[in-house]
């Protein structure tokens, strides 16, 4: 059995929040939105995945390897534009069974990152549930004193610090640091950002030094590397979501 999806071309207005990804590969709760269609694909039967990108295709070919990691034979197209009909480009556009601007606006992908949470694939391998609706990686570090306030998720390899309070709503991806004393509430931490003592997010998207208001669609970079700030360089050549996170290192 066979499959054709498409990745949507990019959306102006919330470029800044995932940077040099396409956000097909921006992650959430540690897998981003191909990863999970394509797990999705495999357990309904599917062995052959025909792709159609026209943002950043060759993201997207690194990321896919052709359908291995899931068990399938994938093949990526590249296109100028997208002009493929609604209905399919609804498949890669947001979680199943969510609408086509799910993923669209900073609004949109704070609820999709909600909505993940909430689904049965949340408990992913390594986790572990902790206190009610606050997930904990086997491999995160949380300093007794911290406070976790479900629903709340914090990702593999990350630290929370002495007396922060994380919670409720908040999602810390995998390889941040979240230092003592600092406040996140309704708020989500891309991968490997530094989170800085006493720094308050609320109702934020912040990744590296980005720092988006999801409620106002306002974004702007942080120039104090000690409130807000990414722990290793990125590179767009050599973004893979598969890569083994680095040691953290702190802010220069």
């Amino acid at each position: 059995m066979s499959a054709n999806l498409v990745c949507p071309a990019d959306r102006p207005g919330i470029r800044r929040a995932h940077g040099a990804r396409p956000r097909r590969l921006a992650p959430i709760l540690g897998r981003n939105l191909l990863d999970r269609r394509l797990s999705d694909l495999f357990t309904q039967g599917k062995r052959r995945i025909s792709l159609t990108a026209s943002d950043r295709p060759e993201l997207i070919r690194q990321f896919l390897r052709r359908g291995e990691p899931w068990g399938l034979e994938a093949d990526l197209i590249p296109v100028a534009e997208e002009t493929q009909p609604a209905e399919e480009r609804e498949l890669l556009d947001g979680l199943s069974g969510s609408s086509e601007t799910a993923f669209a606006t900073y609004r949109g992908w704070f609820e999709t990152i909600r909505t993940a949470f909430r689904s049965a694939d949340a408990p992913r391998m390594g986790m572990r549930e902790v206190a009610k609706d606050v997930w904990v990686h086997l491999r995160a570090k949380v300093h007794p004193t911290a406070q976790l306030i479900g629903p709340c998720w914090i990702g593999e390899r990350a630290y929370v610090g002495a007396e922060a309070e994380v919670g409720p709503h908040a999602y810390v991806e995998d390889g941040c640091f979240i230092e003592h004393s600092a406040h996140v509430r309704e708020s989500w931490v891309g991968p490997s950002t530094y989170v800085g003592a006493f720094t308050e997010l609320l109702e934020s998207l912040a990744w590296g030094k980005t720092l988006c208001k999801w409620t106002t669609g306002d974004a702007t970079e942080v120039a104090d590397s000690f409130l807000l700030s990414e722990l290793r360089p990125a590179s767009a050549s050599s973004i893979s979501l598969l890569r083994e996170p680095r040691p953290w290192s702190p802010p220069c």
